[in-house]
């Protein structure tokens, strides 16, 4: 199948398109081409495209190897698109990180689960998280990672579900990690109930989180928002979805309003007014909600 993109320039209105789409396209997003040259070293492997990231400064290298369904952090759906790499851009024009989307049952302790490429650290990478140090910090063996999209160059945190086996149940842990350590500095439980979507602010400050599940006493599927602070883990709002089941959360628009999508719609929720929400968008003004 082949594949394009469409660039869209908000402030001009203009839109370039049906421009034929190659999985090193997505450097154009993440690397300045004035400060880091990239090139391809042999071609494809069985893992992906081995790529050869050069600093044009220093003259210092390192290679990558990019899968052919890598895809830009800030764009990912974990959950309904999942993606084997999300490449987060930072504000040098020469470095990224990589979150690597996992799934597999039985993770060996020193998978790397995200990496922060700079060509010219030592070996290429700043810093490298393991399996084996989320291991530590939730107490269970890893199952799956998903990243959490939404977070941009200039931001100080990443994160990412966990999802673990505690004495034969489920849990799922949100993490907060430094984007400059790779520490892992928060270890945040939402609850019982499956998270169904997350996703964090561009600056790194919120994280929200979507639950769903039965409620006992009244037995009314409930589907729930969670706006959290990432600097002290607390959650600073708790948004009813429950009329909204279709609506999957993916932006921050500011501190104030997070936006979801359904199929047709495009919403706005108010954080502190406890989802107080505004239908801004049909896609289809014909079509009955």
């Amino acid at each position: 199948m082949d594949h394009s993109f469409w660039k869209w320039t908000p402030k001009t209105g203009t839109i370039v398109g049906n421009v034929p789409w190659t999985p090193q396209r997505i450097f154009d997003f993440v690397l300045d081409p004035r400060i880091c040259q990239v090139t391809t070293i042999d071609g494809r492997t069985s893992d992906g495209l081995k790529m050869r990231l050069c600093d044009i400064q220093s003259g210092k290298t390192t290679s990558f190897v990019l899968e052919s369904h890598a895809r830009l952090l800030a764009a990912l759906n974990y959950y309904a698109n999942p993606a084997p790499q999300a490449l987060a851009p930072l504000s040098d024009g020469r470095s990224f990180i990589v979150m690597h989307r996992t799934a597999d049952m039985d993770l060996a302790d020193n998978s790397v689960i995200a990496e922060y490429v700079d060509p010219t650290a030592a070996n290429g990478r700043r810093w490298r998280l393991r399996t084996s140090q989320i291991k530590e910090k939730v107490g269970h063996k890893t199952r799956e990672v998903y990243p959490i999209p939404g977070i941009g160059p200039q931001s100080p945190f990443l994160g990412m579900v966990v999802t673990s086996d505690e004495d034969g149940d489920v849990r799922e842990d949100c993490l907060t990690i430094s984007s400059k350590t790779g520490a892992i500095l928060k270890c945040l439980q939402p609850n019982k109930q499956d998270v169904t979507g997350a996703l964090m602010s561009v600056d790194g400050k919120f994280m929200a989180w979507t639950t769903e599940g039965e409620d006992k006493k009244t037995q009314i599927w409930k589907k729930r928002a969670s706006i959290v602070d990432v600097a002290t883990g607390t959650i600073v709002s708790t948004l009813d979805l429950s009329n909204h089941i279709e609506v999957s959360l993916f932006a921050f628009q500011d501190a104030d309003h997070v936006l979801g999508l359904s199929h047709n719609d495009l919403w706005r929720f108010a954080i502190a007014r406890q989802g107080a929400h505004q239908l801004l968008f049909k896609l289809d003004p014909t079509e009955q909600n």
